[in-house]
């Protein structure tokens, strides 16, 4: 029988049914990402400050930039991330914000939509929890953020209780 050839489409065919037939089913992903279009709208707090800010629709895939800015105070912060890490297997997305004062927050990020969802960091395991909310319109995100804050609240103290 004589050799042929496989084209490179082919052969990612051929490898990605072994590999499902080895698995036994097809994964499906926790959550479809709509990644083309503008970028996301971010609304946040941390440390009592207000923020906003923008990321790339591709940081919920693990790739792109982010940029936070406090609103309505005199301080002055400002954040801003590049993402080169791939989701991890509960999907959840980790990269550090790079923020005024040679400050670094480490941040994780979780789908709850195509377009939106939340996310949690701190500078360290006893420092203040950074907050954080992201949908394509900022009206939206500043709307919803207060009751996002509410839950991921209850939620840790929750954990919080449980670990007494």
């Amino acid at each position: 029988m004589p050799l042929r050839r496989l084209s490179l489409s082919g052969a990612l065919l051929l490898l990605c049914l072994s590999l499902f037939a080895c698995a036994g089913k097809v994964p499906a992903p926790a959550v479809a990402l709509a990644v083309d279009g503008p970028r996301l709208a971010l609304a946040g707090e941390y440390e009592g400050l207000r923020l906003t800010g923008s990321m790339d629709r591709t940081c919920m895939a693990g790739y792109g930039s982010m940029h936070l800015e406090a609103v309505d105070s005199g301080a002055s912060f400002v954040c801003t991330a590049k993402i080169d890490n791939p989701p991890t297997q509960k999907g959840r997305v980790r990269g550090v914000l790079h923020c005024t004062g040679e400050r670094e927050l480490l941040f994780s990020l979780r789908n709850i939509g195509p377009d939106q969802g939340v996310g949690v960091g701190r500078e360290s395991p006893e420092g203040n929890l950074l907050i954080l909310f992201y949908h394509p319109s900022l009206d939206e995100a500043a709307r919803r953020f207060p009751a996002v804050k509410a839950d991921i609240l209850a939620a840790r103290a929750g954990v919080n209780r449980a670990d007494e």
